[in-house]
């Protein structure tokens, strides 16, 4: 019988799965401010791709029974983008304190439930936040301030240097197709319609 805390688990690990991730970009994106959530969409397709070359490099097994590399967390790494970019640009104490809640949940979720070791969200941390910090210098800039979905671009630029380590290794898994997708697609139909949208902020 399923105690408690793995009920716990399971509940916080839906918060970064994929369906509660796009429903919450799309309902940010129409209703709240399309610069902040269209980014960070765009830097979770990147993650999605950077993620399993950076496994491939490493090397490092998941705790016994959890199949493929373990580090970093594919998933805690996915959502510290996607979260992280959502605190870095919603001034409100109430939603950034509700994303540090997110996150330690996502961080126990995988630990408790023997998909992670902690090593593996430390890493998904670190490679998270330099990955925020590096958007947060460039998505500041003119250029892209003034057309925001031009960032997708630099991204996919950036992507082709895991896509080939992981071609020439082991081939590229789904996880990163799907990755490159999401940045894809994201990154066009914004550069599409982007003409034709208004951007709705918020401080809310």
């Amino acid at each position: 019988m399923t105690d408690f805390p793995t009920y716990l688990a399971q509940a916080l690990l839906l918060m970064s799965h994929p369906a509660v991730v796009i429903s919450l970009f799309v309902i940010g994106f129409v209703f709240h401010d399309k610069k902040t959530w269209g980014i960070a969409i765009m830097l979770t397709g990147f993650s999605m791709i950077l993620n399993p070359a950076l496994k491939e490099y490493f090397q490092l097994a998941r705790p016994l029974g959890a199949e493929g590399y373990g580090f970093p967390s594919g998933h805690f790494q996915s959502a510290t983008v996607f979260y992280g970019w959502i605190a870095l640009n919603w001034p409100n104490t109430k939603v950034r304190a509700a994303i540090a809640v997110i996150l330690a949940g996502i961080a126990y979720g995988l630990v408790f439930l023997g998909f992670h070791y902690i090593r593996d969200i430390a890493g998904a941390l670190a490679v998270g936040s330099l990955v925020l910090l590096m958007s947060s210098l460039l998505i500041g800039r003119p250029y892209f301030n003034t057309k925001p979905p031009k960032y997708g671009i630099v991204l996919m630029g950036l992507s082709t240097l895991p896509l080939l380590y992981m071609y020439q290794s082991e081939g590229i898994p789904k996880h990163s197709w799907e990755g490159l997708a999401c940045l894809f697609l994201s990154t066009t139909l914004w550069l599409l319609a982007f003409p034709y949208l208004k951007n709705r902020s918020s401080d809310t």
